[in-house]
């Protein structure tokens, strides 16, 4: 009789710790999805405030100081660098090899289809 008892005690035990896991399982599941979709919503307003920041940055980025055709000389010196140089003061500043390149570049194809048109 004992034996049955206990029995039945513990089969109705067995049987609230299964209820009990399986609530505390799906509480689980559901507090993980909850998590999902917070950090993507705080990915998604961390990127939005990088984009932001940028394009302030960017539209705030002054140009340091433009200087006349008249007032410059423009060169490319044995290293490609760009050289513009001050007419009235001789200072020069050098740019890398790439900017003098690429305005080279353009200041030829500039000269070159000037021509061509005006020869058409």
């Amino acid at each position: 009789m004992f034996n049955k008892i206990k029995s039945i005690i513990m089969n109705k035990q067995n049987f609230m710790a299964k209820e009990w896991v399986g609530k505390a399982l799906a509480y689980v599941q559901t507090l993980g999805r909850v998590t999902i979709v917070i950090l993507a919503m705080f990915c998604g307003f961390i990127a939005g405030k990088m984009h932001y920041d940028y394009q302030n940055r960017m539209s705030n980025a002054n140009i340091q100081k433009t200087s006349k055709l008249s007032e410059t000389s423009v060169a490319i010196n044995e290293r490609g660098e760009l050289m513009m140089i001050n007419r009235n003061t001789g200072v020069y500043t050098l740019y890398q090899d790439s900017v003098g390149q690429m305005i080279f570049g353009l200041y030829a194809a500039k000269i070159y289809y000037g021509q061509n048109n005006a020869s058409k």
